[in-house]
């Protein structure tokens, strides 16, 4: 089987070919003239005061995120030595932090349509979005250190990994969705989604102790890893002939949409308080995905001494994965698996005391392998620029990520919007103490259906 070092080759590969192209929804939160706040919840619409349509056809709309606890940019930078990364160098520049988590995510919509409909005001919805997803708690100085062959330790180190998850995922949705009112106080908005996986990568430590020392490392493993539409990971594992589930990426990628299929949900329901207040609340992806797709679940139970995974190779200047004692013990199977996404939970609340200023609250958590996760909170407030543009300035903290500080802007040229936001935008004071980066970008033609002229009666009419 492939260990850690593996999941963290297929993460990093994962993210090099997809990752510029997630949801950096709360950026979006005080913006109210653009579709991407119903990202947030279906029933936070655009303001039909100013766009009542929108439609983007042409892949013009996409972002990307990461977080990362115990790392910051600088540490990166300055371990950089002649146009080569120093990895000991930046294992030895990070925090001991306690946050070892790392987040991360690319979404991409290549169409989107958006439309008002009857006499109530109410939206359809028609979309289709590209989305990675990817967590893990694995990222802090002690558990690298371990995995690399030079060490300084006098005494052993016993680190616990016991529980340690890593999980990548992307895949396609198209979605339909409705939103409408209800009486005079409510709102309820809802979107369904299918899905289609593109690829998949996990890892789990039932059990995982390692023990650093001069002598060499030792490694106590009992861990699952899982793959679906990836090749294995080597020709040869488990004394078992692994090459039968290798293919061409066409071959996989055509295969995936029969083999890799799943249903999601959103859902928003919104109350009206006053003139001036509006609470909402409601959830964003709440489902599955079948992955049938070369489907590999690699099983580990082995003790090994004066092991490491990784090792330098002095003549090529190169890091090389070591892996033959790991899967020499173990099995492969080939069954197919069942993964819930990444769920948002969300509920928050609108205030505008005037007609140029609102502002809004909203608190969020996730339920990551059924694990609720990352709970927390973002203020924004908002200036509105007429028919013309609008303005946002937010912050949030979510535990175990890093604090920020975000910033938005939509403008309105006749038929063209353009908006523009990010959550976090502390790297742009000082990059070198930047833990996450985040950015959103997107243009749609938009524009107001027309209101009938009312018809006045024939006064002269006998």
């Amino acid at each position: 089987m492939k260990f850690l070092n593996l999941l963290i080759l297929y993460v990093l590969i994962f993210f090099y070919n997809d990752f510029y192209a997630q949801e950096t929804l709360n950026g979006s939160l005080g913006l109210r003239r653009i579709y991407q706040s119903t990202l947030i919840n279906p029933v936070l619409i655009p303001d039909s005061t100013t766009v009542e349509n929108s439609v983007s056809i042409l892949p013009l709309d996409f972002g990307g995120n990461i977080e990362i606890g115990a790392l910051n940019l600088g540490t990166i930078t300055s371990s950089i030595h002649g146009g080569v990364l120093n990895l000991n160098s930046v294992i030895d520049g990070m925090k001991n932090s306690k946050n070892s988590n790392l987040f991360a995510g690319a979404n991409m919509s290549l169409m989107h349509v958006y439309l008002k409909v009857g006499k109530k005001g109410s939206r359809i919805e028609i979309s289709q979005r590209f989305k990675t997803s990817a967590a893990t708690n694995m990222v802090s100085k002690n558990v690298l250190a371990v995995f690399f062959e030079e060490s300084d330790n006098t005494n052993p180190t016993v680190s616990n990994l016991t529980n340690s998850k890593i999980r990548a995922l992307g895949w396609s949705e198209i979605a339909m969705g409705y939103t409408s009112k209800i009486g005079k106080k409510w709102n309820l908005g809802g979107k369904l989604k299918y899905l289609t996986g593109v690829a998949y990568a996990s890892f789990y430590s039932s059990k995982l102790i390692v023990t650093a020392a001069q002598n060499g490392n030792s490694f106590d493993i009992n861990s699952k890893i899982r793959t679906s539409s990836l090749n294995p990971i080597v020709d040869k594992a488990y004394n078992q002939d692994l090459t039968p589930y290798k293919n061409d990426v066409k071959t996989m990628m055509v295969d995936n949409l029969t083999k890799n299929i799943g249903f999601a949900a959103d859902f928003g329901i919104g109350y009206t308080i006053n003139k001036q207040t509006k609470a909402f609340a409601g959830f964003n992806d709440l489902g599955y995905i079948n992955w049938g797709n070369n489907p590999l679940t690699y099983n580990t139970v082995v003790t090994l001494t004066d092991f490491y995974p990784i090792k330098y190779d002095y003549n090529t200047k190169k890091y090389d994965l070591y892996l033959d004692p790991i899967i020499n013990n173990g099995t492969a199977q080939t069954n197919s698996f069942k993964t819930s996404l990444n769920t948002q939970l969300n509920a928050g609340i609108t205030y505008q005391p005037v007609k140029w200023f609102h502002t809004t609250i909203l608190a969020d958590a996730y339920i990551a392998d059924n694990t609720f996760s990352y709970p927390g909170a973002t203020v924004a407030g908002t200036l509105n620029g007429g028919d013309f543009s609008e303005f946002t300035m937010n912050a949030g903290y979510n535990k175990d990520r890093p604090f920020r500080i975000g910033m938005g802007m939509s403008m309105k040229l006749k038929v063209l919007q353009m908006h523009l936001f990010s959550n976090n935008i502390i790297g742009a004071f000082d990059a070198s103490k930047m833990r996450s980066a985040d950015l959103q970008f997107g243009l749609s033609w938009v524009w107001k259906n027309k209101v009938p002229k009312p018809v006045q009666d024939d006064l002269n009419q006998g």
